[in-house]
């Protein structure tokens, strides 16, 4: 489901890096959200879980098992609450192998952290 950011949503860091080689990489961004906007802000996070504090959210095997979390863990604060979706690599998560080839890590983090009014967008694929 592709969904456009609203005009007056405002994005106060964004960063992604691909490799053009192997086509992996990372991408993550940080919304602000208005507060009026922030009800319509849900429809952003598929198969949302709330959560009412960080330590709530850790643990979720989701932010004990990915690399995409180190860099999550300084964004939040006191006043951080509201929904959030993951999706892991499950055999990332199991050491699984495909013959001597890895499995690709394609993990997926979305957070509406209400208590902060901003939407946090983690991608990680290698």
């Amino acid at each position: 489901m592709k969904k456009n950011i609203p005009t007056n949503w405002e994005i106060t860091h964004f960063y992604q890096q691909w490799s053009p080689i192997m086509s992996d990489g990372t991408l993550r961004a940080v919304i602000e959200i208005p507060q009026e906007a922030l009800s319509n802000a849900e429809g952003y996070v598929p198969n949302a879980k709330p959560f009412a504090d960080t330590s709530s959210l850790y643990s979720d095997t989701c932010f004990t098992r990915s690399l995409l979390t180190d860099d999550l863990l300084k964004l939040f604060n006191a006043n951080s609450k509201g929904l959030y979706c993951c999706k892991l690599n499950e055999h990332i998560l199991k050491g699984e192998k495909t013959g001597d080839i890895a499995v690709f890590d394609d993990s997926k983090v979305i957070i509406l952290d209400k208590g902060n009014k901003r939407l946090l967008v983690y991608i990680l694929y290698m």
